[in-house]
């Protein structure tokens, strides 16, 4: 499908780091886990407020979330059940965010490579064709990533079709 271990080595080259994760919970990212541990990014990457939390701070959130970082408007959150990476509001409002925690990194890998590192001097003509690059990159991991206008990632991107960024 796609190879995680490039866009581990490409987000450690752009500074990013992974901190261990000392548990295992019954999950299929626990490989992904075990072999990188959480991100932590860089103040010039992609989403100043996005931070993942180190052993001391995940927590379980209802019994149904583990909550393993916030994005500055929310907690973001591993829905047990389904494995799905999803951002709670303080409100509880549910925002998809990707299928799984390893896609979540290898989407955020897409975005640098593809809108971060040539960010500079883009036109909105410029912005809006790397907008419906990112766009296709994203349905071809998860349709959903983009769906609807209240989900994270479109949240993020959607401001590149319109050149607002």
């Amino acid at each position: 499908m796609y190879n995680i271990e490039e866009a581990v080595i490409f987000l450690k080259k752009s500074g990013v780091t992974f901190g261990k994760i000392e548990f295992i919970i019954d999950r299929s990212d626990d490989d992904f886990l075990e072999k990188y541990g959480m991100p932590q990014l860089n103040s010039v990457f992609i989403i100043e407020d996005l931070l993942f939390y180190d052993i001391r701070k995940i927590k379980f959130i209802n019994g149904h979330y583990l909550n393993i970082g916030n994005d500055g408007l929310g907690d973001i959150c591993i829905d047990i059940s389904n494995d799905k990476l999803v951002s709670i509001d303080q409100f509880s409002k549910q925002c998809y965010i990707n299928q799984s925690l390893s896609d979540f990194i290898y989407c955020l890998y897409l975005y640098k490579k593809t809108f971060i590192d040539v960010s500079e001097n883009l036109n909105d003509y410029e912005e809006e064709q790397i907008f419906y690059k990112i766009k296709s990159l994203f349905d071809d991991i998860d349709p959903r990533i983009l769906s609807s206008e209240n989900n994270w990632w479109s949240e993020v991107i959607e401001p590149l079709q319109y050149g607002m960024i």
